[in-house]
Formats: C-alpha cells, sequence, structure tokens
C-alpha cells in the first residue's frame, strides 16, 4: 500500500474477477485475491477512508462505500470501473452502515452524525436527517435489512421505527459493534475496529476486536 491501511473489506466467494478482499490506502484501492497477491489497482479522487460493501447494482456492478469519521462527504465506488459518486453529509460523520431490503431491493445509507441520524439512497448527492434521530451516536445493519442505532443515553432500537426502544440500554457504549435481531455488541471508545465472522476451524461465530492500546481479542459472539 501507499501509506498505511485506512480500510480492509472481506468480499463473498464468487465475485466476478476473483476479488476477495480489499484495501484502502491513502487514494489508492487495491484488491486482492484469495492467495493474497494483488489482482487490481484503482487511483481515487480523494483518500476513500474506511470500507463498507454496499452491494450490487441492477447491472450487477459491485459497489464500496468509502468514508471517514468527522468526514462531511462519502464516496460510492464501483469496484471493477473506479467510477466515484459523492455524497454529502448534513453534519460530521460518526458511523455509517449500509441498510438493504432483504430482498435486495433499495440499497440505502444510515449514518450517525454529530447533528443525529441521516439516509441516503445510492443515486443521491446528498443526505438528509431522519426525523426523530436525533442522539444518535452509532448504527450497524440488522439481518434481513433494517438498523440498529445506538443513542448518546445508551438506548438502542430500530432506527426510524416506531416500536419501542429495547428494555436495557448500553451503559456508557460509544459504539455499536455488530446488531442481530435478539442482541447486539457494543462497545467503549478504547475500540478502534471490530468484525463478526468465522476464524476458528471448530466453528461457531467470533468478534475480532482492536483496540486503541494495539490489542487484538477474538471473543465468542455468543
Amino acid at each position: 500500500l501507499p501509506g498505511a491501511a485506512d480500510g480492509v473489506l472481506g468480499l463473498p466467494a464468487g465475485l466476478v474477477g476473483g476479488a476477495r478482499v480489499v484495501a484502502s490506502g491513502g487514494d489508492q484501492l487495491l484488491s486482492f485475491d484469495a492467495e493474497g497477491e494483488v489482482i487490481a489497482r484503482l487511483k481515487t479522487g480523494t483518500p476513500v477512508g474506511r470500507l463498507l460493501d454496499f452491494g450490487t447494482t441492477a447491472d450487477g456492478t459491485r459497489e464500496l462505500v468509502g468514508f471517514r469519521p468527522g468526514g462531511t462527504a462519502l464516496d460510492v465506488i464501483a469496484l471493477r470501473s473506479g467510477t466515484e459518486h459523492t455524497i454529502a453529509v448534513p453534519a460530521p460523520l460518526l458511523d455509517v452502515a449500509v441498510s438493504n431490503d432483504a430482498a435486495g431491493g433499495a440499497r440505502r445509507l444510515a449514518m450517525a452524525t454529530m447533528s443525529g441520524a441521516a439516509l441516503a439512497a445510492a443515486s443521491d448527492d446528498r443526505a438528509k436527517f431522519l426525523d426523530g434521530g436525533a442522539g444518535v451516536r452509532s448504527v450497524a445493519p440488522l439481518p434481513g435489512g433494517g438498523v440498529l442505532a445506538l443513542h448518546e443515553d445508551g438506548t438502542l432500537g430500530a432506527l426510524g421505527a416506531s416500536t419501542p426502544v429495547w428494555a436495557h440500554p448500553a451503559a456508557g457504549a460509544e459504539r455499536l459493534l455488530v446488531a442481530r435481531d435478539n442482541g447486539a455488541v457494543t462497545a467503549p471508545r478504547s475500540v478502534t475496529a471490530a468484525v463478526s465472522g468465522q476464524f476458528l476451524a471448530e466453528g461457531g461465530r467470533q468478534l475480532a476486536v482492536a483496540t486503541y492500546a494495539g490489542h487484538v481479542a477474538l471473543l465468542d459472539e455468543a
């Protein structure tokens, strides 16, 4: 990479071109195959930052979302062509989650900003604040569609839903790491990054967590 890695993203198997991992560093995106060999390199208009998988367009183009905490814009980037589309954000970003319909329909982005929650569709040029979304500080996608929101007072609830918030707040939580229909994993500010997956041969799901102190912990998700 031309510098420190700002974002790393794992992709599902079977994509055209064989890309399994994409990393951002400075103003470049590098795609790697399953053996770790560089198979594509894209130069972007601005440094991309963290990466999210935005799924595929109607014509089958795989898109990524790049963002930087504290920034006021995010980039939607076509993985193969490098075509970029910028979405302006009305307040500094804290967190971003992809909110795709379970049936693979509308692709949307949910954002936590310093001034509350905001939403944008894939084709929008500017995100809009969500009514009733003040105080949202972190977001995470729910299985099957929808987004869970963490508020500054620790309350948890589906973003934009009329249903009551969850019965038990997450006291002292700063970030949402994983959201499930029946539970969530939250973390304090000392956690810098986390990813959920299957990392052990014996199966199950684990959570890999990185901290400001330079430690990596592997936790059983349950």
